[in-house]
């Protein structure tokens, strides 16, 4: 087996190694079977990234949960709907690796 000697890598190996090490810990990671893009996947992999002078940005638009009791019964539906309460969190970062 290869021992890898980080001290003497260079800046540009250094990051080559992690970018690679990263990408192999995400894809063997258990919570991976659990990730897709479709809207039933447990876990939402965003791959609609808008680039920022900041870095790459992800919109990821979350729900709050209902607080209200609900209507029950023959009362009426109609106009004791409870609003929604949704929230934009934008998540900034360096670029995705692939």
């Amino acid at each position: 087996m290869a021992l890898t000697n980080f001290g003497m890598l260079s800046g540009d190996q250094l990051q080559t190694w992690s970018r690679d090490f990263w990408r192999v810990a995400r894809n063997m990671s258990f919570v991976n079977q659990f990730a897709g893009t479709g809207q039933n996947a447990l876990v939402q992999r965003v791959t609609e990234l808008t680039k920022s002078e900041k870095g790459t940005k992800a919109n990821i638009t979350l729900l709050a949960d209902m607080t209200g009791d609900g209507i029950t019964g023959d009362n009426t539906l109609e106009g004791n709907e409870e609003a929604l309460r949704a929230y934009d969190h934008y998540r900034v970062g360096p670029a995705p690796i692939r």
